[in-house]
């Protein structure tokens, strides 16, 4: 069995561990942002929630109660950067974590989308409910509102991240394996 490397003209070749720091630190400053508005849905949510009524009251306190979940979530993402960043991998393995970060923040977008369609039926069943329509009203506007920011989020995030797995993707397209009877070839275009 023969194994042939051809490789063609030499261009700079990626570094994985800086590769993987810059993917890191893109995701970092997204938690940042994500945490940012959390915080900032908690501190308005907490106060108007409690100086105002009727649907503004619940659109107040179901923010809050976002600005929780979402400050949780970038937390704990947060807190585990550093660890992720020391943690050195291999092309495989880094190819592996950058396609899934891409189809998390994706069905992060189609989640979105559920909570902007959630909004808009809880809006309209307030209308049918008199005793329940500060209440859904209320929740359906915050729903709006949350899943908006949360798609364009997901949206912006998804992009940069892609953008930047384009460029383990391409490295691939350089990769051409051929097998044989009797040989198994790699040519690798530099």
């Amino acid at each position: 069995m023969a194994f042939a490397i051809f490789a063609a003209a030499q261009q700079p070749t990626i570094n994985l561990q800086q590769f993987r720091t810059s993917q890191l630190n893109v995701q970092q400053n997204g938690m940042k942002v994500l945490a940012g508005w959390g915080a900032a849905n908690i501190i308005t949510g907490a106060y108007y929630s409690g100086n105002t009524s009727g649907s503004t009251k619940y659109f107040h306190q179901m923010n809050m109660y976002w600005g929780i979940i979402n400050g949780a979530l970038a937390g704990a993402t947060l807190l585990r950067m550093p660890a992720a960043k020391k943690k050195e991998l291999n092309f495989a393995k880094t190819l592996k974590e950058q396609q899934s970060v891409e189809k998390i923040f994706l069905l992060n977008a189609g989640l979105d989308v559920a909570y902007i369609t959630a909004g808009i039926a809880l809006k309209e069943a307030s209308k049918n409910n008199p005793n329940k329509r500060d209440r859904r009203f209320g929740y359906g506007n915050s729903l709006l509102m949350q899943g908006g920011f949360l798609l364009v989020f997901d949206g912006v995030m998804y992009a940069i991240m892609h953008k930047k797995g384009s460029i383990l993707n391409k490295m691939l397209e350089n990769v051409n394996i051929t097998v044989a009877p009797t040989q198994i070839g790699l040519q690798v275009n530099l």
